[in-house]
């Protein structure tokens, strides 16, 4: 498998937590493939000096000391917590002890290399001082005698010998350690005299040139039973592996210290893993433990120090042979990375893997890393087990089989479907309160402390908890980033948006990690409340957990608020208007325009609708008067579905059972109007949006039934009743029969029949994607539309609006809809039926804009409908 560059795909193998063994045939499809090639170059400059300080002796009074004291042989693998050093440094080691024969890997121009590598040394579990140093003098001694036990040593004849002399040369400097710790603990004890201790003394200064000496003895007595493995010309080394030193706080320093004093000796290799930022506090606490502990001295001291330890590592671990590992980015997320088994990116799997989980699709498309993206290798491989381990739900069964329920599907059927999906989301929420909350958020008490109150809480009042919190985090933020407080109470989803949106970027963005969580958690109960009461489940006792229509109160009188003003351009009415016009409008004189929000709310709708009706006469045909009664009827329709009904303006309640009145009324110049009549319900507003059809869907076929029928009659009424029966009868219907196949509730059934019943244009009830698909929509018509449009420009940025959800519908889908998921989910039923983009362009009304039919007179149609809504909303 190759990327989109041509180059090869670097899999990842995710079957296990803990340290991960990668072979060295693997290593260029790994992940960590260019760890793996740096640490063979920084390996090959080390044999190179090695070899060159073999040659070069020089004499001074401690006798011959060769030069490789001037450079390191110590390779550090640097990392984050979980970010795959361990297994990396383990798997180098693995291929250092089969090192023979030609791999692309290996190094170039080394022939007769051996390597003897000893156990991995674990640093934080020496938390009682064991010195290093006499654990690695252990471990030579254990490893030749496992070889020798194991007969896997060639012994020449001078075997015997070289044996004697590499036990004395273990015992005598392990004697000579003990007996500088001892020095360390008592100058001189009780029997032993001064030229004793002044020998101990001395001989702690050979320990490392007796080190280097009983490396050379132990490498040259160890050959191995094939011809490739015998290392020649002092090209034998020993591999001394000592991982995560820096968990250790109390001996971490000591350890290092050791290993600098010690270990950088000719033929030996040390490998060490650490994270960078622990170790440095570590030295970093050494050194400032022996200021003098006088606050202002420490004050003062505290920046040289911390130079001081940034310098002492870079003699220690050499910047040129640190080994950096790489963090899970974006790069290798969308591009580069694939699991074996899932034959996608990380993004894709965990993503795609959640989806079959739950039935959610969280959003693909944001340029930073998802907040379910593990940010470290331990934490991607225990996330993606943990989400293995859950059983898939139908998926097909959730959204689209059970939609039409015929009775065919049986009560216990539907339990059984919803009890999987339930148990799914517990186990998720589970781990987004204790898992994904306490690593984003514990550190912010009070967003840790939000977040456990809004889970507790019922998912209705949630918003609530969070607008006061808001409001709290506003009082002290005020003053700093001049924010302008919010409203006391939320109306409406899209309220519940932007509240989220702006309390992300209060304080420097410091509450970021709580909208995460937030995110992921409504996009579970809000979810769960769709499909309960899409599924009408009932509990034992026979009544429904979800009310029918408890979901479009969960959304409120707006699916976006102030943002649908940023996402249409200001409209403005012209000074065209007659001067009867203006004064009973008004509009002064001398107002050349006046600005109009994109949305409206507290509409009053005994005002709105007032079309002119066209005479008989207008007409050459019956077809063409037929045509123009279905268009009409079906312009309505949609306008009625952009309002969310109130009772009144104080009112925040949506009226489920409300029911469109209509009737027709001549003008003084003996015009018909159609209009709301005057008389019916005088206190209702609506609250008007582009996007309000999207929760009106839910139940259209329902609601538009009774508003149509009212509508087919008024219009039957008034242009083909005549006094002759028959012909009455026949026109009605021939109306009839053209209406059946363009009528906006029929069109609506026949989506229904394919999206499934209570579908909706889109998934609100997906909040994170739902979030920032809004999000991205409005940054882009922003950026893309003018100031100001007319009123008669209106159906052409509704209809480009509408062009940009199916854009970002349309990369949603191709981000999950790829065909190979996984051998264990494979062809899996319902693996991804749910087409974004092809539910929301054949959904009615947005066919309404979009298809190439009576544009000229829709256009009129909303024009005028804007300019009535502007002239008659309470908030002038």
């Amino acid at each position: 498998m190759q990327d989109v560059d041509g180059r090869q795909s670097i899999y990842l193998d995710i079957f296990d937590t803990g340290i991960h063994h990668e072979k060295v045939d693997d290593f260029d499809k790994s992940y960590y493939k260019y760890v793996y090639r740096q640490a063979f170059r920084q390996l090959s400059d080390i044999i190179a000096h090695n070899r060159k300080a073999n040659d070069r002796y020089h004499y001074n009074r401690s006798g011959f000391v060769n030069s490789y004291e001037k450079f390191s042989n110590i390779m550090t693998f640097i990392g984050k917590r979980g970010s795959g050093k361990t297994s990396v440094m383990m798997s180098f080691m693995e291929a250092l002890k089969g090192y023979s024969g030609d791999h692309s890997f290996f190094i170039d121009d080394q022939e007769g290399v051996l390597f003897t590598c000893l156990d991995c040394i674990d640093g934080s579990l020496l938390e009682h001082g064991e010195d290093i140093f006499k654990i690695v003098l252990a471990q030579m001694y254990q490893k030749f005698r496992d070889l020798e036990n194991k007969e896997r040593i060639i012994k020449q004849d001078n075997f015997d010998y070289g044996k004697r002399e590499l036990l004395k040369g273990l015992e005598e400097i392990y004697k000579t350690v003990c007996d500088i710790d001892s020095m360390d603990s008592q100058w001189v004890t009780s029997g032993e005299s001064y030229m004793s201790s002044l020998q101990s003394l001395s001989s702690s200064q050979k320990v490392k040139r007796e080190f280097e000496k009983l490396v050379k003895q132990f490498t040259n007595l160890i050959e191995y039973g094939s011809p490739d493995r015998h290392g020649m010309n002092g090209q034998h080394y020993v591999v001394i592996t000592i991982d995560d030193i820096d968990l250790n706080v109390r001996n971490g320093f000591s350890m290092l210290e050791k290993i600098h004093r010690y270990f950088m000796v000719s033929n030996v290799i040390i490998l060490l893993s650490v994270d960078m930022e622990q170790i440095l506090s570590i030295v970093f606490q050494n050194f400032y433990d022996v200021v003098p502990k006088v606050d202002k001295v420490l004050r003062k001291e505290e920046e040289r120090i911390r130079k001081l330890s940034m310098d002492y590592l870079d003699k220690v671990m050499l910047p040129n042979y640190r080994i950096y590992l790489p963090e899970l980015n974006e790069l290798y997320s969308a591009n580069v990375v694939s699991t074996r088994k899932e034959q996608a990116g990380i993004k894709s799997a965990v993503l795609g893997k959640l989806y079959r989980r739950i039935g959610i699709c969280f959003d693909s498309q944001g340029r930073k890393r998802h907040f379910y993206e593990p940010k470290s290798m331990r934490n991607l491989m225990s996330f993606y087990l943990f989400l293995d381990s859950i059983k898939p739900v139908d998926l097909e069964k959730i959204y689209f089989e059970y939609a039409n329920d015929d009775g065919k599907v049986s009560i216990d059927e539907k339990r059984k479907l919803v009890q999987r999906w339930e148990s799914n989301c517990q186990l998720l929420l589970a781990d987004l309160s204790n898992r994904l909350a306490f690593e984003k958020i514990y550190s912010i008490k009070n967003a840790y402390r939000l977040f456990n109150s809004v889970v507790r809480e019922d998912i209705h009042r949630a918003s609530g908890l969070i607008m006061d919190f808001y409001n709290n985090v506003l009082k002290k933020a005020e003053k700093r980033e001049g924010i302008s407080n919010t409203e006391d109470n939320l109306r409406s989803y899209g309220e519940l948006i932007e509240l989220m949106y702006y309390l992300g970027r209060v304080d420097h963005s410091t509450y970021k990690p709580l909208i995460h969580c937030l995110l992921a958690y409504f996009s579970y109960t809000f979810t769960r409340e769709y499909i309960f009461e899409r599924l009408e489940i009932r509990d034992d006792d026979g009544k429904t957990l979800v009310r029918k229509g408890s979901f479009k109160q969960l959304m409120g009188n707006n699916l976006i608020n102030q943002w649908a003003a940023d996402m249409l351009p200001d409209l403005q009415l012209y000074k065209h208007h007659s001067n009867a016009e203006r004064g009973t409008f008004g509009i002064g004189e001398n107002d050349k325009e006046s600005k109009i929000q994109a949305y409206f709310n507290g509409v009053m709708l005994t005002e709105v609708f007032d079309i002119e009706l066209k005479g008989k006469e207008f007409f050459s045909s019956k077809e063409d008067l037929y045509r123009y009664m279905a268009e009409l009827i079906n312009s309505i329709e949609v306008m009625t579905l952009f309002f969310n009904i109130r009772k009144s303006q104080e009112s925040k309640s949506i009226l489920e059972d409300f029911c469109w009145e209509f009737h027709t009324e001549r003008n003084k110049t003996n015009k018909n109007h159609l209009k709301i009549k005057a008389d019916w319900r005088l206190s209702y507003v609506g609250d008007f949006n582009v996007l309000n059809f999207v929760i009106n869907s839910m139940y259209a076929c329902e609601n538009l039934k009774g508003t149509e029928e009212r509508l087919k009659k008024l219009l039957e009424q008034e242009y083909l009743v005549c006094e002759d029966t028959e012909t009455n009868r026949s026109q009605i219907d021939e109306f009839e029969l053209l209406f059946q196949e363009v009528s906006l509730m029929k069109r609506y059934e026949r989506w229904e029949d394919k999206c499934g019943k209570a579908a909706l244009p889109l998934p609100v009830y997906w909040f994170d994607f739902s979030y920032n698909i809004n999000k991205r929509v409005r940054r882009e018509m922003l950026l893309d539309n003018p100031v100001f449009m007319e009123a008669k420009e209106t159906f052409v940025y509704i209809q480009k609006l509408y062009r940009c959800f199916e854009n970002h519908l349309a990369r949603q889908d191709e981000f999950y809809g790829f065909d190979n998921d996984g051998s264990s989910e494979k062809n899996y039923k319902g693996q991804y039926l749910y087409r974004l983009k092809d539910k929301f362009t054949e959904c009615p009304v947005v066919q309404f804009f979009l298809e190439e039919a009576y544009v000229e007179e829709r256009k009129e149609f909303i024009a005028q409908l804007m300019n009535r809504m502007r002239i008659y909303t309470q908030e002038i």
